[in-house]
């Protein structure tokens, strides 16, 4: 069973048994500071080991204050020119050690080296190079078989990406999915998730058969989902990846995104709780609009 999305007063949260643990995806200003007790009390009663936090630098320190570490930050995330900080409380002491200490630490080793390492010095694999026109927009008549793909590709995942009817409305509301198809079958996926009130997108469901890895998909989609964006007057991009798939963090780092942080022992993915990595891209000058965050 997945997590579910709903509202914490004014402010927007996912939480559930799968990744136990609360994200407060989007803070509504007016719940502070009542919002950090009220986070506390549902993870007590759930039994949640981990709370993540995505807040505006002007309020971090209500969330500092609380026993909250900063694990990554986005700069100018928001339209009034603050950063985004992806501030975290471990309620279970074993939820912030790695879940496999030699595994993860060889992980973070190849990650760092990744982070230091010039840009012309990063390959992608191109045995069959895919370019970015031959990927197509989905529409919800594709819900069906994307969601069959999600299924072949990842064992867990933190939204309900298996559902189609998640799909249709996540098409709906704020997301956009493109896809490569080779004989009119998908075999890669991606989708732009998009918040409208900070004309920001996290780019996000990354998603290959296994026979079509190595042949830049993935940065086909990429590359594509920018060009829209950019024409939907996106300022900022962002993702949060796979510490453990060296690919997708070569790639984004290969396109021109920068390192942000690491979000420990974050989310139940591919079958168990993972670490993952956070990494932006300004995709057009940020101004500052003074807006009031709401």
């Amino acid at each position: 069973m997945v997590d579910k999305i709903e509202k914490l007063k004014r402010s927007t949260i996912q939480h559930g048994p799968h990744n136990s643990r609360i994200y407060l995806m989007k803070l509504h200003s007016s719940d502070l500071p009542d919002i950090i007790p009220a986070l506390d009390d549902l993870a007590a009663g759930r039994n949640y080991g981990k709370i993540l936090s995505k807040v505006p630098e002007d309020f971090a320190s209500f969330f500092l204050d609380a026993g909250y570490i900063q694990e990554a930050i986005i700069p100018e995330f928001f339209n009034n020119g603050q950063g985004a900080l992806f501030l975290s409380k471990f309620i279970a002491p074993e939820r912030f050690k790695e879940q496999n200490a030699l595994r993860d630490a060889d992980q973070m080793h190849r990650i760092e080296a990744l982070i230091s390492q010039p840009l012309t010095k990063i390959g992608v694999s191109d045995n069959r190079p895919i370019l970015s026109h031959q990927v197509q927009k989905c529409v919800p008549h594709d819900a069906v078989e994307m969601s069959r793909l999600f299924r072949q590709v990842f064992k867990t995942y933190p939204f309900p990406i298996f559902e189609p009817s998640y799909l249709i409305h996540s098409m709906d509301v704020h997301s956009l999915y493109f896809c490569i198809r080779h004989e009119d079958r998908i075999v890669a996926i991606a989708a732009a998730e998009t918040d409208p009130d900070n004309h920001s997108v996290e780019m996000t469901d990354f998603a290959v058969l296994p026979a079509w890895r190595g042949h830049s998909c993935g940065l086909a989609l990429l590359i594509k989902m920018e060009e829209t964006m950019r024409q939907l007057h996106k300022r900022i991009a962002f993702t949060i990846a796979r510490t453990h798939s060296l690919g997708i963090n070569k790639m984004f780092k290969k396109q021109g995104y920068t390192y942000a942080g690491l979000l420990r022992n974050n989310t139940n993915i591919s079958g168990g709780i993972e670490s993952m990595t956070v990494w932006f891209r300004k995709l057009k000058k940020i101004e500052s609009f003074n807006r009031t965050f709401r």
